[in-house]
């Protein structure tokens, strides 16, 4: 089964974005992202609703590399609770699947 992994995640600035995704594809933990600019998010946060310019960013990895990177995206990340989101894809084309496993082995 071609399974992967994609990680929905934002960030409140194009350039940590960049840095961010740099980083973990230099360590081999995801082999592409994407980054959306500008979106808004709501939230509640220490009892008030907050309103925030943020930046979403889909990367994507195997099931063999989740853990590993939980654990450097938490570090690398500058909020104190960053969102982190695994979505599992169990039927991801071939050709794709063998591109990302290439890249991270």
């Amino acid at each position: 089964m071609n399974d992967l992994f994609l990680i929905y995640s934002t960030i409140d600035s194009q350039e940590k974005a960049e840095e961010l995704c740099s980083q973990l594809l230099h360590e081999k933990l995801i082999a592409c992202a994407n980054i959306f600019p500008k979106s808004l998010s709501m939230y509640h946060w220490q009892g008030a609703i907050e309103r925030t310019e943020e930046h979403i960013m889909i990367l994507k990895t195997l099931p063999s590399k989740i853990e590993a990177l939980k654990h450097r995206f938490t570090i690398l990340h500058p909020y104190d609770t960053p969102c982190f989101v695994a979505i599992s894809s169990q039927d991801t084309n071939s050709t794709f699947f063998e591109w990302v496993s290439d890249e991270l082995s």
